[in-house]
C-alpha cells in the first residue's frame, strides 16, 4: 500500500519544526512557529488549520503538538529527506548541497517510492550527515 503525504513545501516546514521541538522536551507555539518558519501569525494559522484538518496536529492550550498520524509523517519525512541526501551523495553532491536538494522534493515522493529506493542503496543505516535513516 501507498503512503502519500499530500502536504505542502510550508506544512512540511511546520511538521517538522513541530516534530523537532516535541522530540527535545518543547511543544510549540504560535510565536514560535511563527518566528522558525520566517512568516506571519495569520500565515501561520493557516497552516495550522490545514494540518490539523489533514489530522497531522492538535492545538490544545495554545501548545501545537503532533497527532500520531502527524508523528508518522514526521517520520516519513525524516526517512525520505535522509534516503534522498543519500542518494545525492553517492553521487557527488556536498553534503549542505545535498540537504537543500532534498528538502526540495523529501516531501512529495511517496512512501512506497522512498523504500524501494532505501532498498536500492542497500540499505544504508545513516544519511550523509550521520543520522539515522530509520527509527530517529
Amino acid at each position: 500500500m501507498s503512503r502519500t503525504l499530500s502536504i505542502t513545501r510550508r506544512e512540511r516546514d511546520c511538521i517538522l519544526i513541530i516534530g523537532e521541538d516535541i522530540k527535545n522536551g518543547f511543544p510549540d507555539r504560535l510565536v514560535n512557529l511563527s518566528r522558525k518558519l520566517k512568516v506571519s501569525s495569520p500565515t501561520v494559522l493557516n497552516i495550522l488549520e490545514r494540518l490539523s484538518q489533514k489530522g497531522l496536529i492538535r492545538r490544545q492550550e495554545g501548545m501545537v503538538t503532533l497527532t500520531a498520524r502527524g508523528q508518522q509523517t514526521y517520520q516519513d519525512l525524516l526517512e525520505s529527506h535522509r534516503v534522498i541526501e543519500s542518494i545525492f551523495y553517492r553521487n557527488g553532491i556536498s553534503e549542505t548541497e545535498c540537504c537543500e536538494e532534498a528538502s526540495k522534493i523529501d516531501y512529495i515522493l511517496e512512501q512506497e517510492t522512498v523504500s524501494k529506493l532505501f532498498t536500492s542503496l542497500g540499505k544504508p543505516k545513516s544519511c550523509p550527515h550521520g543520522r539515522p535513516i530509520r527509527g530517529d
